[in-house]
């Protein structure tokens, strides 16, 4: 007949080892499991803290505060500074790293006697705190060792966003925490007004030298300037006159030469003797009165002349006028032509006068500007020497009267006040956080100890892990039970191993095809896992139970029923001499003489090639004649991840167990195993379970009730 092997899908794996969809039950069982680790965790913390507190000295701390006045009142410390957020905080940072300055910290181990303090200087003698009195910073220097310690006591730090800075000293003296921080804040106030002290005497004994040298300088200058002055006659800068002189003489001048001009030009007209010309010359006016008599006389004359002879008195008379007229007019154009060259000698010299003036007058000019050209460049000199004096000599005087005004750009914002509780340890907050930092860490141990533990022991874990369901849950038994124990179901029926075995045989049974002989294939991962031991109590569980069974052993390679069941061993051959052919059906078949209904077919040696044998036809032939006289065939196969006979002898059964090893059997062994195996799996088999612990440790399943149902388990129980 040919058999159609019963089939269970198997869901992907999700996530890594057994801990794939873990519910919130899961976890809480998984961290009560460990509830002694995370006690433990919890009592030696939570006890080692209180310890601590008590037994630790308490640290005071005390904070003092100040602010720096970003805009600067001290230019000689910190010269001119805008009121940018930008030189602001270079300015606040400058003044941070001068707080944590060593120079600081010795000025205060100084101040306050903190070389003799024991929390500061372990080799100090110890000497009363209230006995000290504060030092002054020229007192005996303290060594590196007491300044390390100090400054790992303070603490220096800007509050973010502003100009104010903090100062939180340490000790277990309240009081000395208080004075340290004061003493911090004071002694930087202190050190700053001695910097810009010292920085505005640096400043004044080098500017009063620079300033007598310039002083000298002027005087030098000045005495240049008089000196030149007197060398070249200099009252004082030209201021224009030259210029307006120079004026008026061109404009005179060019008057004299158009007179001249004029006067030149009627004296040629006179001296040509044209009439009208010369009357038209200014100063002619006589001469023209005369040559207008003229002119009427010479009328008379020719009329005189053309009525009357010559003898005629009137015209003779007439013409006596006339010649007396002409003399005077030739006298008088002699008089005027001598006016005219009298007037151009006069108006040339002065023409001539006006002309050597102008060339007097831009000479001199001339030699002025050459003159004021140097004598400038001197009193530019002289001039810049005087501002330069004016303004160090002004400086000079500035730095001198504010001396005593000198104010440091910081100033005290809060003074520390001694703290009245110790700021560690603070033992209720220590503790509490202990506690219930203890408290997490036991659960996070706890929890990563079971997320990381990848061992199977329960059947939710392989539900998750491969989707198959556990048929059974098989109780551990000691090594020297293991021999002959198959027969319990018989001998024992109501332990546990017998109770446990025949609910596999029930859950078994239900997953065979009804009305015919089923054939179930039991292989695990590994070797060890006790896959013998589950065939044989599988098939002496079905004998009890009324069915006929036989059990296989197919792991030719490392047989174990003969160990394991004695009986087997009166078989005339074993199953290797049926297969090479050399006995029959009957020769290999032996009956167990307590479980009567059960079968064994074993192998008493070890074959040379166990593949060729279990790929032999005859191992078909062997079970379908077993079908025909068993209700149950069990096949004890070689484990899966061992050899490849497991999944070949698989196609040959109706259903295929994989036995588990409880607390031993690793996830990915599991996931190797399934994915190892072409066809599918009935379900998983949990064997050497823990009972006791397994309920006890809270894994879930029916196991964990086994306690409240131990009365129903009797006679030699063994769990």
């Amino acid at each position: 007949m040919n058999h159609q092997p019963l089939t269970f899908n198997l869901p992907e794996a999700q996530g890594p080892g057994s801990r794939d969809g873990l519910a919130a039950g899961d976890i809480l069982r998984g961290l009560l499991r460990h509830k002694l680790l995370i006690a433990a965790i919890f009592v030696v913390v939570t006890g080692g803290t209180i310890a601590f507190a008590m037994l630790w000295p308490p640290i005071y701390k005390a904070s003092a505060s100040l602010i720096v006045n970003a805009d600067g009142n001290n230019d000689d410390l910190a010269g001119p500074m805008s009121q940018s957020a930008a030189l602001a905080d270079i300015m606040v940072r400058g003044q941070l790293e001068q707080m944590r300055s060593r120079a600081l910290a010795r000025r205060v181990a100084v101040n306050l006697g903190l070389a003799d303090d024991l929390d500061f200087n372990p080799l100090a003698k110890p000497i009363p705190r209230r006995g000290r009195t504060p030092r002054s910073a020229a007192a005996g220097s303290p060594s590196e060792e007491v300044i390390d310690r100090l400054q790992a006591h303070v603490a220096v730090a800007r509050v973010e966003g502003s100009n104010i800075i903090t100062v939180a000293a340490s000790a277990r003296d309240p009081q000395l925490a208080a004075q340290i921080a004061n003493r911090f804040v004071i002694g930087h106030i202190e050190l700053q007004r001695e910097y810009a002290l010292a920085a505005n005497q640096r400043s004044i004994a080098v500017l009063t030298p620079q300033v007598e040298a310039l002083r000298q300088r002027v005087i030098a200058a000045d005495a240049q300037v008089a000196a030149y002055r007197r060398r070249n006659g200099i009252v004082g800068l030209s201021d224009g006159s030259d210029l307006a002189t120079l004026g008026r003489l061109a404009e005179s001048l060019s008057d004299a030469r158009s007179g001249l001009s004029e006067s030149a030009a009627r004296a040629r007209v006179a001296a040509t003797g044209n009439v009208v010309e010369a009357i038209a010359a200014p100063g002619s006016a006589q001469l023209a009165d005369l040559r207008r008599q003229a002119t009427e006389l010479s009328k008379r004359v020719t009329e005189l002349s053309g009525f009357y002879g010559d003898g005629y008195p009137d015209l003779i008379n007439a013409r006596a006028q006339l010649d007396d007229v002409n003399r005077r007019i030739v006298e008088e154009n002699r008089a005027v032509n001598n006016g005219l060259q009298a007037e151009v000698r006069i108006r040339a010299a002065r023409a001539g006068q006006i002309g050597s003036e102008v060339a007097a007058v831009t000479a001199r000019s001339f030699d002025q500007r050459r003159a004021n050209v140097q004598l400038m460049d001197l009193e530019r000199n002289a001039e810049a020497e005087r501002a330069l004096y004016v303004a160090s000599l002004s400086r000079l005087r500035q730095l001198d009267g504010k001396a005593h005004l000198i104010a440091p750009s910081a100033r005290i914002m809060a003074r520390a006040v001694p703290p009245r509780d110790p700021s560690f340890p603070r033992a209720p907050q220590i503790i509490g956080v202990a506690a219930i930092g203890s408290l997490l860490l036991g659960l996070l141990l706890a929890y990563l100890i079971e997320f990381f533990d990848t061992r199977v022991r329960s059947a939710g874990q392989v539900a998750r892990l491969t989707g198959l369901p556990t048929l059974g849950m098989i109780p551990k038994l000691a090594a020297a039970d293991i021999p002959n124990n198959y027969r319990a179901p018989k001998q024992d029926p109501q332990s546990v191993w017998s109770e446990s075995l025949r609910n596999l045989c029930f859950e078994v049974n239900r997953r065979l095809p009804p009305g015919r002989t089923g054939t179930v294939l039991v292989t695990s991962p590994l070797p060890g896992d006790g896959k013998s031991t589950i065939a044989l109590g599988l098939g002496a569980a079905a004998a009890v139970l009324w069915q006929r069974a036989v059990v296989i052993d197919l792991d030719l390679r490392q047989p174990s029923l003969l160990e394991m069941a004695p009986a087997a061993g009166r078989a005339p051959a074993d199953l290797i001499a049926y297969l090479e052919g050399r006995a029959t059906i009957d020769d290999i078949i032996a009956n167990d003489p307590i479980v009567g209904d059960l079968s064994v077919i074993g192998v008493a040696g070890i074959p040379a090639n166990p593949a060729q044998l279990l790929a032999s036809p005859r191992v078909a032939e062997l079970l379908a004649e077993l079908r025909g006289r068993f209700d149950l065939i069990v096949l004890s196969a070689p484990p899966i991840l061992a050899v490849c006979d497991a999944r070949q002898l698989a196609a040959l059964a109706d259903a295929t167990l994989l036995v588990l090893r409880w607390g031993d059997t690793r996830a990915d062994t599991v996931r190797n195993a399934v994915g190892a195996i072409d066809t599918p799996l009935a379900g998983v088999v949990i064997n050497r379970v823990d009972f006791a612990r397994h309920a006890r440790l809270r894994y879930g399943d029916t196991i964990q009730h086994h306690a409240a149902c131990a009365s129903y388990y009797g006679g030699a129980a063994r769990a």
